[in-house]
């Protein structure tokens, strides 16, 4: 699979490198952003290739597609083509390729804490959600920022329990360690590593370790689990990275799919200027949420409410089309599209 700007158009390839035809039912999807473009299945003769073309308009495309006969999944992306929607090549899974090959794809950030906490893929959306049975890999990057040579660096990690401690996969690092797992802890020990401080040599200052681990098998919607490291360098007190979050749950959302519970909610006021009313057909119990998006399928805002009406105010929205979802204790989701007129 393979992913090309053509200048006017984005085009995704699909190639049966191998030496027998491909065996019914396949299937790809193509995803604008964390909107369902196309689903399509396909079937292809040994050496065949086909290509999909769609709109360079600066949104993140991906194409998923089944490539073995038990259902496992291969994945592209492209961002850049016509302009650029940066984050969202990484908040999904990306196709590491073949064993012999190594891969990364990181987030270029503009000023940010050199002790950092990141994950791939980082997830979509406001609760960074990420689809069960995936891998997730964990990268722990730390610079000396102090004022001598740091000859020992320690990483701890307190693994969370959505994971399979078994499948623990050391990836990359700046430098040789040795890592154990106690428990549900992951120390990595970097010593000697002699690392000199930021302002003798910023470069070399800095230091990395990234691992991958399997989720637990079929963890249900809503699994929330986070995950933060400490940094130890000599034997000072450790340095707390930022956290990262995930939740698992639904990854894309078909905007002309039926809805599941129409007969929850109704709206008044869309198209709307102002003001749009969602009123529940029927008692939902306990608090609700609700999410809006833009065309471009990035998060715009989210609001929590507990009767059985919710508001929305325009506020300073520009005019567009929007889509909403308002969720429920009981994982139920309404959604649909509101437009705001000027």
């Amino acid at each position: 699979m393979s992913a090309v700007c053509t200048g006017d158009s984005l085009r995704f390839t699909l190639k049966n490198i191998g030496n027998a035809p491909t065996q019914n039912p396949h299937e790809y999807k193509i995803i604008r952003n964390v909107n369902r473009h196309l689903t399509a299945n396909f079937s292809l003769a040994p050496q065949q290739s086909f290509s999909v073309a769609v709109p360079a308009d600066g949104a993140t495309w991906r194409m998923e597609a089944t490539k073995l006969d038990d259902g496992t999944l291969t994945a592209t992306a492209l961002e850049n083509c016509g302009g650029l929607t940066p984050g969202l090549i990484t908040a999904f899974w990306l196709d590491k390729g073949p064993l012999e090959s190594d891969f990364d794809c990181r987030q270029v950030i503009g000023s940010y804490d050199p002790n950092l906490k990141s994950a791939v893929p980082a997830g979509a959306g406001l609760n960074y959600t990420i689809t069960a049975n995936r891998p997730v890999q964990y990268t722990i990057d730390f610079q000396n920022t102090g004022t001598d040579t740091a000859y020992r660096v320690l990483l701890r990690d307190v693994l969370p329990a959505a994971f399979d401690l078994n499948t623990f996969r050391a990836g990359f690092s700046s430098h040789p360690c040795t890592w154990e797992i106690r428990g549900n802890t992951l120390d990595v020990l970097f010593s000697p590593i002699a690392l000199p401080d930021s302002n003798v040599n910023e470069p070399a200052s800095r230091g990395f370790f990234s691992f991958e681990l399997d989720q637990k098998p079929n963890l249900p919607d809503g699994t929330f689990f986070q995950n933060t490291a400490a940094i130890i360098f000599d034997f000072n007190p450790p340095i707390i990275t930022n956290t990262v979050y995930h939740t698992i749950g639904k990854l894309t959302v078909d905007i002309d799919e039926p809805q599941r519970y129409a007969d929850l909610w109704q709206v008044a006021g869309n198209p709307t200027r102002d003001a749009a009313t969602f009123s529940a057909l029927t008692f939902v119990a306990g608090e609700k949420r609700f999410e809006l998006y833009d065309a471009s399928g990035r998060p715009v805002r989210t609001a929590l409410f507990s009767g059985q009406s919710f508001v929305f105010q325009r506020d300073l929205l520009p005019g567009g089309v929007f889509f909403f979802r308002i969720g429920d204790e009981r994982g139920r989701w309404f959604t649909g599209k509101i437009v705001v007129t000027e």
